[in-house]
């Protein structure tokens, strides 16, 4: 017996955790990804054809407990399936998933209305606090290596505060330091000359950049503000001895000295005596903020906003297919009678094929 299922516009994205073949309380949605590319791309399985077979007869209980029954209409049937090269579709686009079990926006956005009386942006201090965001990499390195509490009035903007947050701070470029250039370039000049075939172009070029850090390296403005830098490093360090404030390579992201300033200056306030109850949780956080950096703007603003709203969309690059399937069951003349009686009977016009999408029988053929 044959059955021909032409399908239209199918997910092929698995887009919930778990697995159709145990049981589960409750599938979440799986974390959006930031790559333009599809991803959990899953073709059709033996899975997918039992399950729009159920479907075609009026089984509609969930796949492992049709599976699982005594009553399993497909129990032991010898079922292949092939999808029609020929007539076969695929490409990707963006679709917007609705989650609505979540009350939480995207890591990048907000929802609500903002108290106009939250102690964090307009109480006596806040505009104190927030201040450490306003200073130069100079002046940051300055107050973090000799902090002083310099009582400001002003009023606070939390969008002034993003912009300078997302747009500013967070795309200056790593700090580091010339001793560390030197050193990576001298041992790629190593690299190079030590090859089978050393490239003297390649050579020459490395040495010229070599020479010019080298420079850098006697420029007294440079030595002074490295020594700040290393200076305000460890202050934050020592300050701080849970927090990694190198990365890898040995250098530092703005962000995150800002970051650890702002805590600094909460600790600094509290020496002198100003309650800074209203401007940290009771763990002494500082909302969106921990002590190397910013955790987006979801942390910054939405739990002070009550967390009422649900998001309303999550971008989710999808594979979408049409096409043609051909399911065939080697079963003998009456059973293929009976199992097409079973599906005029259901009369199912159309279904999903996996998930989404447009799908319905085109052919059956007993033989």
């Amino acid at each position: 017996m044959r059955i021909v299922v032409d399908y239209h516009s199918s997910w092929r994205n698995s887009v919930l955790t778990g697995s159709n073949d145990e049981p589960i309380k409750k599938r979440n949605f799986k974390a959006s990804s930031k790559s333009k590319e599809a991803v959990d791309v899953r073709n059709i399985s033996n899975n997918t054809v039992l399950g729009v077979l159920c479907r075609l007869i009026g089984d509609q209980r969930k796949l492992y407990q049709a599976k699982d029954s005594e009553d399993f209409y497909f129990k032991d049937l010898d079922i292949t399936f092939n999808e029609v090269e020929n007539k076969t579709q695929t490409w990707n686009e963006t679709a917007f998933l609705i989650n609505k079990t979540e009350n939480r926006p995207p890591q990048s956005g907000f929802l609500g209305v903002l108290d106009d009386n939250e102690p964090l942006f307009f109480s006596e201090y806040a505009y104190t606090l927030w201040s450490v965001l306003d200073y130069d990499l100079e002046s940051l390195l300055d107050f973090i290596n000799n902090p002083k509490v310099t009582i400001k009035s002003s009023s606070v903007s939390p969008l002034k505060i993003l912009d300078r947050t997302r747009y500013e701070i967070s795309e200056m470029e790593k700090l580091g330091f010339i001793s560390d250039s030197i050193a990576l370039v001298e041992e790629s000049i190593k690299k190079e000359v030590a090859k089978d075939k050393p490239r003297q172009k390649k050579i020459d070029e490395l040495s010229d950049e070599l020479n010019s850090l080298q420079n850098q390296s006697k420029d007294p403005k440079i030595i002074a503000f490295e020594s700040k830098l290393r200076s305000a490093v460890n202050k934050l360090s020592n300050e701080f001895p849970d927090q990694q404030y190198f990365d890898r390579s040995n250098s530092i992201y703005p962000m995150s000295l800002y970051a650890g300033a702002l805590y600094l200056m909460i600790s600094e306030m509290s020496k002198e005596g100003i309650d800074t109850s209203e401007l940290v949780t009771k763990s002494g956080s500082i909302k969106g903020f921990s002590k190397r950096g910013f955790n987006g703007v979801r942390d910054f603003l939405n739990s002070l906003m009550g967390n009422k709203k649900k998001t309303t969309h999550t971008p989710y690059p999808l594979t979408k297919a049409s096409g043609q399937l051909e399911i065939t069951l080697d079963i003998d003349d009456a059973k293929a009678k009976e199992l097409k009686r079973m599906i005029d009977d259901a009369g199912v016009s159309s279904f999903y094929l996996g998930k989404k999408g447009l799908a319905y029988v085109s052919d059956i053929r007993l033989r």
